[in-house]
């Protein structure tokens, strides 16, 4: 039995069967051994998954046009952009490069959050030509100072532990991960009432036999970037889609994947430790509770929207008419193809900017 595995079953012998989140929470977090937690590659060509940082600087610097205008509106105390879970650091290095002959850059401030000891050891090599502009923190002391400024999540709230409840003919209960010698799934009363509670308030209906997702640790997370947040906006950059989306009825074993070296595996208990595990995110969800707590939504549009309004293709025409090299050319076309058609990241991803007065 594998470190993991046995930490499992171990908890789950000592206190019975585990909600599928807590078995997550585990999987991609327990200390040294949890995906997220170990020093294996997860993104890119080595790792078991691709983001759009990987597919082109394009991306960044796309998006690093549209913080600077937020940043700009704000004013001179708002330079601050905090990046949740910012991976290898590429996404921060590429807005960072975009915004270095910028006014503002010489009074912005970079906090990083990040959970995973190895990726903050690859930010830290990334970023280093950086290093008297980025902060790493945490949202405790975040909270201790609320910043003006700009809160962005890239791929993060797919990545949050969600619990997995089914539809009965005596009413919603809830999946549970238990062990006898292999895991395996039973279905018990739900854990908490706030499941019901989330399933009636954020449009989530399904029908008798079929399995959702329930991301509670979002409803939460959002609670808390308000809280962080003095004035300025969230971006929220993730796959997903809208209520109606996620738990229809194309949908009848939800929306769980498991990726391990860029294959999709066929269940959660393969692989403990070295398989990413990621569901679908509520974006109607988000959306509500951030209104909910005083969040004004101001946009919330597919990623091959967001990236065209903002520059995307203007900037692949600048490159086109420039004396760089075809090859540079060339990438800068397919990154056009990878980040904006349907069939690739451009309508799977969603972009969701709330702001927060301050007033």
């Amino acid at each position: 039995m594998e470190k993991l595995e046995r930490v499992l079953a171990e908890k789950i012998k000592r206190v019975g069967p585990i909600t599928f989140a807590d078995f997550m929470e585990i999987a991609l977090y327990y200390p040294e051994l949890g995906y997220y937690t170990g020093p294996k590659n997860k993104i890119g060509k080595e790792g078991d998954f691709y983001t759009a940082t990987n597919v082109s600087e394009l991306f960044g610097a796309t998006i690093a046009g549209r913080l600077l205008a937020a940043l700009e509106d704000i004013g001179a105390k708002g330079a601050n952009i905090v990046e949740i879970g910012a991976g290898t650091g590429q996404l921060a290095f590429d807005i960072l490069s975009e915004l270095r002959n910028e006014e503002i850059f010489e009074r912005l401030n970079y906090f990083i959050v990040e959970k995973s000891p190895d990726f903050m050891f690859r930010q830290s090599q990334k970023l280093s030509g950086f290093k008297d502009k980025v902060i790493w923190t945490d949202t405790l002391e975040l909270k201790k100072k609320p910043i003006e400024g700009v809160i962005l999540q890239n791929e993060v709230v797919d990545a949050f532990s969600v619990h997995k409840v089914t539809m009965t003919k005596d009413g919603l209960k809830e999946i549970y991960v238990d062990h006898d010698g292999d895991f395996r799934e039973v279905v018990k009363e739900v854990s908490t009432g706030r499941l019901l509670k989330y399933m009636e308030g954020y449009g989530c209906e399904i029908i008798e036999g079929q399995v959702a997702e329930v991301n509670l640790a979002a409803i939460d997370w959002m609670t808390l970037l308000e809280k962080i947040l003095k004035r300025g906006i969230i971006v929220t950059i993730d796959y997903g889609g809208a209520a109606a989306e996620i738990y229809s009825l194309s949908r009848m074993y939800g929306t769980l994947n498991y990726y391990h070296r860029h294959k999709l595996v066929d269940s959660p208990f393969k692989n403990l430790g070295e398989q990413d595990i990621t569901s679908h995110v509520n974006f109607s969800a988000l959306e509500k509770r951030g209104e909910e707590i005083g969040l004004e939504t101001i946009s919330l549009e597919s990623m091959a929207n967001f990236l065209m309004r903002n520059g995307l293709i203007e900037r692949v025409e600048n490159i086109q008419n420039s004396d760089i090299s075809d090859d540079l050319k060339f990438k800068a076309r397919l990154a056009i193809k990878n980040l904006i058609m349907p069939q690739a990241m451009g309508d799977r991803f969603k972009v969701l900017i709330q702001e927060k007065s301050g007033q």
